[in-house]
């Protein structure tokens, strides 16, 4: 088991495996701190740690993918959390090209959905 401490104080043993995606921006506030995703039911936990230095501790960098989120925040996806990839929708927001779907988050990238595809390893 992996633990980690949240920005409020609160401590959290996991399975690593279970982590779908960090960030390294508050998608609610804006505010530049890592969020990791797929440990919470309230959708992420906040953490006082960089999302480098936090997967580097987990030793688990390999599985994730670094990709950009319309807001222009970086976020890396863990290929093997991913159910599906689509294009962008008419209803998207403006900056949006692809729609990851991975935990039960739908994460909006800057990237196309072909340049997805390649950077978490799926296959046609």
């Amino acid at each position: 088991m992996a633990t980690l401490t949240t920005a409020d104080g609160s401590q959290y043993y996991f399975d690593p495996n279970g982590i779908v995606a960090i960030s390294d921006r508050d998608p609610s506030t804006g505010t530049a701190v890592t969020c990791v995703y797929g440990l919470s039911a309230s959708g992420y936990l906040r953490i006082g740690e960089g999302a480098q230095q936090f997967m580097t501790r987990l030793n688990i960098a390999a599985k994730f993918a670094q990709l950009t989120r319309a807001d222009g925040a970086s976020i890396w996806i863990n290929g093997s959390s991913v159910t599906s990839v689509r294009s962008r929708a008419s209803t998207d927001q403006i900056g949006v090209n692809s729609v990851i779907f991975a935990g039960s988050t739908p994460y909006m990238i800057k990237e196309s959905p072909t340049a997805v595809a390649a950077a978490l390893h799926i296959s046609a």
